[in-house]
């Protein structure tokens, strides 16, 4: 994936990607603000402090991150609400399948925010065109 902040800029404000973001404002192609930036270092260590120190992992070659995400999305609210997708019957099925194709053509990222080797979020997007979409956040 291109460490330009323009493909971060699709990622909500509350998660970080301290693997992927541009370490200061400085950096070529980076559209946020020094102030944007402080801020996201500042959650990070907050995070870091709660959940011990994370890492994001790029596992868009990994077939198996598609099942972790549909896991994580199913421990939470939404599994408990039954909206989860792994609870909706052939959509984990048809997820997995679009995740292929997509990973076949080279356009898939699948990143995860791991704390002790567990991912603890992750999000699925799907390149098109010069820009990225969010498919499904856990």
């Amino acid at each position: 994936m291109d460490s330009s902040c323009s493909w971060s800029s699709r990622w909500a404000s509350s998660k970080i990607r301290t693997g992927v973001l541009p370490r200061s404002a400085a950096d070529p192609g980076c559209r946020h603000s020094k102030k944007t930036l402080a801020n996201w270092e500042r959650k990070r260590r907050r995070l870091a402090r709660t959940v011990g120190a994370v890492e994001v992992r790029d596992r868009s070659d990994d077939p198996s991150a598609v099942d972790d995400l549909l896991e994580l999305e199913a421990s939470g609210y939404k599994g408990r609400t039954g909206v989860a997708t792994a609870t909706r019957p052939g959509e984990p099925e048809w997820l997995a399948a679009m995740a292929a194709r997509f990973r076949a053509e080279g356009r898939l990222y699948l990143y995860t925010l791991e704390s002790r080797s567990r991912p603890i979020a992750a999000q699925l997007l799907v390149r098109g065109g010069d820009g990225a979409y969010l498919c499904k956040l856990a």
